[in-house]
């Protein structure tokens, strides 16, 4: 793996509180080694990782969405069915019970555009190095680009950065 110091994270209050609360304070998190690969050289193997994928290009979108109280915000619907689909997957693993599963749901279904509010995790690779896997070109959001996921990131583990973009 290329070595890197930091790996970036752009979540939602709601996603780090239903994972701290339900899930044991651990988050299955899309990483990437820069924050925002669009400022990278054009010949950096980071700068083909697209918007969709780019800590810095989703940390700006949803603070847009949640200042303009978008009701179509393509961003906090992906983040809606995401975090549904990983209840569900817990659920299935038998880390939350069926109750527990509806609460989170509740709780999703019932969010303000603040609970949407987005959240930068910034990831120390020495914590992380050994669990961080590099995501299959089939499963990334451009074949040139390179993502990571860590499936079981702990709050020890990494920092939230609020900025003011």
């Amino acid at each position: 793996m290329e070595s890197n110091i930091l790996y970036y994270s752009t979540n939602t209050k709601i996603a780090f509180r239903i994972n701290q609360d339900y899930y044991h304070g651990k988050h299955f998190v899309w990483c990437c080694p820069v924050f925002n690969p669009s400022a990278e050289h054009r010949h950096s193997k980071f700068a083909d990782i697209p918007p969709s994928s780019n800590p810095h290009n989703i940390y700006c979108r949803l603070k847009e969405d949640i200042k303009g109280r978008d009701r179509d915000s393509s961003k906090i619907k992906a983040n809606k069915r995401g975090l549904k689909a990983g209840a569900a997957f817990k659920l299935k693993e038998g880390v939350i019970t069926e109750s527990q599963y509806g609460e989170i749901v509740h709780m999703i279904n019932k969010a303000s555009f603040e609970e949407f509010t987005p959240y930068i995790y910034v990831i120390r690779e020495d914590m992380v190095n050994a669990r961080v896997n590099r995501v299959s070109v089939k499963k990334t959001a451009n074949p040139l680009g390179v993502e990571y996921q860590i499936a079981d990131l702990d709050k020890s583990e990494f920092e939230i950065l609020d900025i003011q973009l």
